[in-house]
């Protein structure tokens, strides 16, 4: 009986292993997506969440927003890497050695990011037009506003390694805000030739909908959205000036830039949670923006979680 039993598991994982061969080749047939181990990719970042009486999902709401990952070819080599932020774990970069292969660098890079700095998104840009990516990393979560300084870091090219090294540099360029961002977008909103950025932040107030009327007039240095115009390598703020609302209902969760009515200048798209309408932005063509929302759109949701 024993014999019969051990024949039996034996056909069975045969069989298992069988499966799952085929599996894998009928998903590779369809263009569908195969799952590979940490031991195949070396891949082994995990944003590991540790609640405490302190720092929860009730002291911050966005708790389990996770962080961001951002895709691109950091040390030229025509092969995509790949940047992972966490929240409660340092930051990981992973260079792309071919054949889903993947090089942990971040100590030698210099990219681990803040200690105790909470990430919510990441950008790339090549924000001094050198040819090389560069890293913009957002904060929230913490009360404290040093923890939140966004951060910027400049890509020094490649070491004899082969592996690219940053330093971080961000309030060279006034890119260090202390606000509560969710994600950077870089984008030339005034078709001057340089990258522009702008700021999505939330708020981490809780409004009730009788609030909402006087609260809209209102703006918050921290919670509100933030226009910088790139002057010759400095960012300076012109929010206000631009059009762009920057009040503490505002709770971004997702931004879009596009050319929505064909006129060849960028316009926006700005996703909000919770009782706060969504902004479609027109760009005027002056250095400002109008919200066109209602002209433009015949239905808006609530509670929006992004767009595309």
């Amino acid at each position: 009986m024993k014999q019969y039993f051990c024949l039996l598991i034996a056909i069975s994982l045969l069989v298992a292993g069988c499966q799952n061969t085929d599996n894998q080749d009928i998903a590779r047939q369809q263009g569908t997506f195969v799952p590979h181990a940490e031991q195949k990719t070396g891949i082994g970042f995990a944003n590991t969440l540790t609640e405490t009486e302190d720092v929860n999902v009730l002291s911050y709401e966005y708790f389990y927003n996770g962080g961001g990952i951002a895709v691109g070819d950091f040390n030229q080599d025509s092969l995509p890497d790949l940047y992972f932020t966490g929240n409660m774990v340092a930051n990981a970069l992973y260079l792309n050695q071919g054949g889903l292969q993947f090089k942990a660098v971040t100590q030698i890079a210099g990219v681990a990011g803040r200690k105790n700095g909470w990430n919510t998104g990441t950008t790339l840009v090549d924000i001094n037009n050198d040819g090389r990516l560069d890293i913009y990393l957002c904060y929230s979560g913490d009360k404290a506003p040093e923890l939140r300084r966004n951060e910027l870091y400049i890509n020094q090219g490649n070491n004899s390694e082969g592996v690219p090294t940053f330093k971080e540099n961000a309030a060279k360029y006034g890119l260090d805000l202390p606000t509560y961002t969710t994600q950077a977008l870089f984008f030339d909103y005034d078709r001057d030739g340089d990258l522009d950025c702008y700021l999505l932040n939330h708020s981490i107030e809780d409004f009730q909908s009788f609030d909402a009327t006087y609260v809209k007039g209102l703006s918050d240095a921290f919670a509100g959205d933030k226009l910088l115009r790139n002057d010759d390598g400095q960012f300076t703020e012109v929010t206000a000036d631009a059009g762009i609302k920057s009040t503490p209902l505002g709770f971004g969760l997702g931004i879009a830039a596009s050319d929505v009515n064909g006129d060849g200048w960028t316009d926006l798209y700005v996703s909000n949670d919770y009782i706060e309408e969504d902004y479609l932005y027109i760009n005027q063509k002056d250095g400002t923006f109008k919200d066109e929302l209602k002209q433009q759109i015949g239905h808006i949701s609530h509670f929006s979680m992004g767009s595309d």
